[in-house]
Protein backbone atom coordinates (compact mmCIF):
# COMPACT_ATOMS: atom_id res chain seq x y z
CA UNK A 1 0.00 0.00 0.00
CA UNK A 2 3.03 1.99 0.94
CA UNK A 3 4.47 1.92 -2.56
CA UNK A 4 1.51 2.03 -4.29
CA UNK A 5 0.37 4.97 -2.34
CA UNK A 6 3.73 7.33 -2.91
CA UNK A 7 3.86 6.10 -6.29
CA UNK A 8 0.59 7.57 -7.53
CA UNK A 9 1.03 10.26 -5.77
CA UNK A 10 4.41 10.84 -7.43
CA UNK A 11 2.67 10.83 -10.57
CA UNK A 12 -0.13 13.21 -9.61
CA UNK A 13 2.84 15.45 -8.75
CA UNK A 14 4.61 14.99 -12.31
CA UNK A 15 1.44 15.88 -14.12
CA UNK A 16 0.60 18.97 -11.92
CA UNK A 17 4.46 20.10 -12.67
CA UNK A 18 3.89 19.75 -16.31
CA UNK A 19 0.60 21.41 -16.01
CA UNK A 20 -1.93 18.38 -16.99
CA UNK A 21 -4.27 19.16 -14.23
CA UNK A 22 -7.18 17.01 -14.87
CA UNK A 23 -4.82 14.18 -15.22
CA UNK A 24 -2.65 15.25 -11.98
CA UNK A 25 -6.43 15.12 -10.08
CA UNK A 26 -7.20 11.67 -11.20
CA UNK A 27 -3.62 10.13 -9.48
CA UNK A 28 -4.25 12.76 -6.71
CA UNK A 29 -7.96 11.00 -6.14
CA UNK A 30 -6.73 7.67 -6.62
CA UNK A 31 -3.94 8.22 -3.91
CA UNK A 32 -6.48 9.81 -1.52
CA UNK A 33 -8.28 6.03 -1.64
CA UNK A 34 -4.88 5.09 0.00
CA UNK A 35 -4.13 8.12 1.79
CA UNK A 36 -6.49 7.20 5.37
CA UNK A 37 -4.27 4.60 5.83
CA UNK A 38 -0.83 6.54 5.61
CA UNK A 39 -1.79 9.08 8.17
CA UNK A 40 -3.43 12.53 8.61
CA UNK A 41 0.06 14.25 7.14
CA UNK A 42 -0.40 12.48 3.62
CA UNK A 43 -3.93 12.78 3.46
CA UNK A 44 -3.84 16.50 3.76
CA UNK A 45 -0.81 16.31 1.59
CA UNK A 46 -2.92 14.75 -1.24
CA UNK A 47 -5.92 16.82 -0.42
CA UNK A 48 -3.59 20.19 -0.51
CA UNK A 49 -2.64 18.99 -4.45
CA UNK A 50 -6.44 18.43 -5.57
CA UNK A 51 -7.29 22.01 -4.23
CA UNK A 52 -4.15 23.90 -5.68
CA UNK A 53 -4.92 21.64 -9.13
CA UNK A 54 -8.67 22.80 -8.99
CA UNK A 55 -7.41 26.47 -8.51
CA UNK A 56 -5.20 26.68 -11.43
CA UNK A 57 -8.03 25.20 -13.69
CA UNK A 58 -10.31 27.84 -12.28
CA UNK A 59 -12.76 25.57 -10.75
CA UNK A 60 -13.35 27.47 -7.80
CA UNK A 61 -16.26 25.84 -5.96
CA UNK A 62 -13.88 22.57 -6.09
CA UNK A 63 -10.87 24.06 -4.91
CA UNK A 64 -12.69 25.83 -1.94
CA UNK A 65 -14.55 22.34 -1.37
CA UNK A 66 -10.80 21.23 -0.63
CA UNK A 67 -9.35 23.26 1.25
CA UNK A 68 -12.52 23.61 3.94
CA UNK A 69 -11.66 20.00 4.11
CA UNK A 70 -8.20 20.99 4.69
CA UNK A 71 -9.25 23.47 7.26
CA UNK A 72 -11.21 20.45 9.05
CA UNK A 73 -8.32 18.25 9.69
CA UNK A 74 -5.80 20.78 10.69
CA UNK A 75 -8.27 21.83 13.44
CA UNK A 76 -8.34 18.53 14.89
CA UNK A 77 -4.58 18.33 14.69
CA UNK A 78 -4.26 21.73 16.28
CA UNK A 79 -1.80 22.79 13.30
CA UNK A 80 -2.00 26.19 13.73
CA UNK A 81 0.90 27.22 11.27
CA UNK A 82 -0.65 24.81 8.42
CA UNK A 83 -4.29 26.20 9.12
CA UNK A 84 -3.05 29.94 8.78
CA UNK A 85 -1.58 29.26 5.55
CA UNK A 86 -4.14 26.97 4.22
CA UNK A 87 -6.70 30.31 4.88
CA UNK A 88 -4.19 32.28 3.29
CA UNK A 89 -4.76 30.14 -0.10
CA UNK A 90 -8.82 30.15 0.44
CA UNK A 91 -8.43 33.70 1.10
CA UNK A 92 -6.85 34.12 -2.14
CA UNK A 93 -9.76 31.68 -4.10
CA UNK A 94 -12.28 33.58 -2.92
CA UNK A 95 -10.56 36.55 -3.88
CA UNK A 96 -10.11 35.46 -7.83
CA UNK A 97 -14.19 34.62 -7.71
CA UNK A 98 -14.45 38.15 -6.24
CA UNK A 99 -16.76 36.84 -3.07
CA UNK A 100 -14.42 39.45 -1.09
CA UNK A 101 -16.78 39.33 1.62
CA UNK A 102 -15.75 35.66 2.25
CA UNK A 103 -12.14 36.30 1.82
CA UNK A 104 -12.27 39.05 4.31
CA UNK A 105 -13.71 35.98 6.84
CA UNK A 106 -10.78 34.18 6.20
CA UNK A 107 -8.13 36.94 6.47
CA UNK A 108 -9.86 37.86 9.82
CA UNK A 109 -8.97 34.39 10.62
CA UNK A 110 -5.87 34.82 10.29
CA UNK A 111 -5.47 37.19 12.00
CA UNK A 112 -6.71 36.41 15.28
CA UNK A 113 -4.73 33.17 15.14
CA UNK A 114 -1.41 34.96 14.44
CA UNK A 115 -1.78 36.66 17.29
CA UNK A 116 -2.65 34.01 19.80
CA UNK A 117 0.45 32.18 18.22
CA UNK A 118 2.82 35.66 18.14
CA UNK A 119 3.04 34.61 14.25
CA UNK A 120 3.70 38.12 13.08
CA UNK A 121 4.83 37.27 9.51
CA UNK A 122 1.33 35.57 9.22
CA UNK A 123 -0.06 38.59 10.43
CA UNK A 124 1.20 41.19 8.62
CA UNK A 125 0.37 39.11 5.36
CA UNK A 126 -3.50 38.62 6.96
CA UNK A 127 -3.31 42.74 8.07
CA UNK A 128 -2.00 43.72 4.05
CA UNK A 129 -4.83 41.53 3.04
CA UNK A 130 -7.32 42.61 5.07
CA UNK A 131 -6.61 45.85 3.91
CA UNK A 132 -6.71 45.36 -0.26
CA UNK A 133 -9.90 43.41 0.48
CA UNK A 134 -11.65 46.20 2.45
CA UNK A 135 -10.82 48.88 -0.57
CA UNK A 136 -12.42 46.96 -3.21
CA UNK A 137 -15.35 46.35 -0.89
CA UNK A 138 -15.03 50.17 -0.52
CA UNK A 139 -14.66 50.24 3.02
CA UNK A 140 -11.36 52.96 2.12
CA UNK A 141 -11.19 54.14 5.96
CA UNK A 142 -11.09 50.28 7.28
CA UNK A 143 -8.54 49.72 4.46
CA UNK A 144 -6.65 52.52 5.23
CA UNK A 145 -6.40 51.82 9.43
CA UNK A 146 -5.27 48.06 8.41
CA UNK A 147 -2.54 49.06 6.27
CA UNK A 148 -1.24 51.07 8.47
CA UNK A 149 -1.11 48.42 11.12
CA UNK A 150 0.80 46.77 8.11
CA UNK A 151 3.60 49.50 8.01
CA UNK A 152 5.04 48.70 11.56
CA UNK A 153 5.39 44.58 11.24
CA UNK A 154 6.79 45.32 8.03
CA UNK A 155 9.85 47.33 9.29
CA UNK A 156 9.90 45.15 12.62
CA UNK A 157 10.72 42.08 10.07
CA UNK A 158 12.49 44.21 7.55
CA UNK A 159 10.09 43.11 4.76
CA UNK A 160 11.37 45.95 2.88
CA UNK A 161 9.34 45.13 -0.62
CA UNK A 162 6.03 44.35 1.93
CA UNK A 163 6.67 47.64 3.24
CA UNK A 164 6.92 49.38 -0.14
CA UNK A 165 3.57 47.74 -1.77
CA UNK A 166 1.85 48.62 1.74
CA UNK A 167 3.17 52.51 0.91
CA UNK A 168 2.38 52.61 -2.45
CA UNK A 169 -1.49 51.00 -1.67
CA UNK A 170 -1.60 53.68 1.34
CA UNK A 171 -0.97 56.99 -1.58
CA UNK A 172 -3.92 55.70 -3.50
CA UNK A 173 -6.04 55.89 -0.54
CA UNK A 174 -4.93 58.67 1.13
CA UNK A 175 -5.00 60.54 -2.76
CA UNK A 176 -8.71 59.33 -3.00
CA UNK A 177 -9.74 60.93 0.66
CA UNK A 178 -7.66 63.88 0.29
CA UNK A 179 -5.31 63.68 2.78
CA UNK A 180 -2.92 65.35 1.64
CA UNK A 181 -0.52 65.51 4.51
CA UNK A 182 -0.61 61.44 4.71
CA UNK A 183 -0.04 61.45 1.05
CA UNK A 184 3.33 64.09 1.33
CA UNK A 185 4.66 61.59 4.07
CA UNK A 186 4.63 58.24 2.40
CA UNK A 187 5.74 59.78 -0.88
CA UNK A 188 8.74 61.02 0.78
CA UNK A 189 8.98 57.39 2.87
CA UNK A 190 8.79 55.62 -0.26
CA UNK A 191 11.25 57.61 -1.68
CA UNK A 192 13.64 57.06 1.00
CA UNK A 193 12.87 53.20 0.80
CA UNK A 194 13.16 52.51 -3.32
CA UNK A 195 15.53 55.18 -5.74
CA UNK A 196 12.81 54.14 -8.41
CA UNK A 197 9.86 56.20 -6.61
CA UNK A 198 12.10 59.72 -6.41
CA UNK A 199 11.48 60.65 -10.00
CA UNK A 200 7.74 59.81 -10.01
CA UNK A 201 7.80 61.97 -6.06
CA UNK A 202 9.52 64.82 -8.36
CA UNK A 203 6.85 64.24 -11.34
CA UNK A 204 4.24 64.60 -8.81
CA UNK A 205 5.57 68.00 -7.42
CA UNK A 206 6.17 69.45 -10.82
CA UNK A 207 2.49 68.36 -11.81
CA UNK A 208 1.13 70.22 -8.73
CA UNK A 209 3.38 72.99 -9.36
CA UNK A 210 1.99 73.07 -13.16
CA UNK A 211 -1.59 72.95 -11.70
CA UNK A 212 -0.67 75.98 -9.11
CA UNK A 213 0.85 78.08 -12.03
CA UNK A 214 -2.44 77.02 -14.29
CA UNK A 215 -4.99 78.20 -11.44
CA UNK A 216 -3.08 81.26 -10.53
CA UNK A 217 -3.16 82.23 -14.37
CA UNK A 218 -6.64 81.29 -14.55
CA UNK A 219 -7.72 84.07 -11.32
CA UNK A 220 -5.13 86.27 -13.10
CA UNK A 221 -8.22 86.25 -15.96
CA UNK A 222 -10.70 85.94 -13.91
CA UNK A 223 -9.68 88.92 -11.67
CA UNK A 224 -8.89 90.75 -15.00
CA UNK A 225 -12.28 90.12 -16.70
CA UNK A 226 -14.12 91.34 -13.48
CA UNK A 227 -12.42 94.60 -13.65
CA UNK A 228 -12.35 95.22 -16.85
CA UNK A 229 -16.40 94.98 -16.55
CA UNK A 230 -16.23 96.73 -13.47
CA UNK A 231 -14.89 99.79 -15.51
CA UNK A 232 -17.25 98.97 -18.30
CA UNK A 233 -20.21 99.51 -15.60
CA UNK A 234 -18.34 102.73 -14.24
CA UNK A 235 -17.69 104.22 -17.31
CA UNK A 236 -21.46 103.81 -18.49
CA UNK A 237 -22.43 105.07 -14.58
CA UNK A 238 -20.27 107.95 -15.44
CA UNK A 239 -21.42 108.73 -19.39
CA UNK A 240 -25.15 108.88 -17.71
CA UNK A 241 -24.34 111.47 -15.08
CA UNK A 242 -22.51 113.16 -17.66
CA UNK A 243 -25.34 112.83 -20.08
CA UNK A 244 -27.91 114.09 -17.29
CA UNK A 245 -26.52 117.22 -16.11
CA UNK A 246 -25.43 118.51 -19.97
CA UNK A 247 -29.37 117.99 -20.21
CA UNK A 248 -29.65 119.96 -17.18
CA UNK A 249 -27.06 123.09 -18.51
CA UNK A 250 -28.99 123.17 -21.96
CA UNK A 251 -32.72 123.61 -20.19
CA UNK A 252 -31.14 125.98 -18.00
CA UNK A 253 -29.73 127.87 -20.94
Amino acid sequence: VVGEFFATLGLGLGYAGSKDYFKAIDYYQQALLLAPQMGNQQEIAVLLGIAEAYNLLKSYPQSIEYYQLILIFLSRLSNREAEMFTLVNLGSVYSQQKDYSKAKECYEQIVLLAQQTGTRDMEMVALARLGSTNAKLGCKPQAVELYEQTLPIAKELGEYKREIAVLISLVSLYSEQQRYSQLFASLIRLAFKHWLVIPIFIGLLLALALIGIFYVIISVIIWGLAALFLSLVVTFILWQVFKTLQKSQDQGA
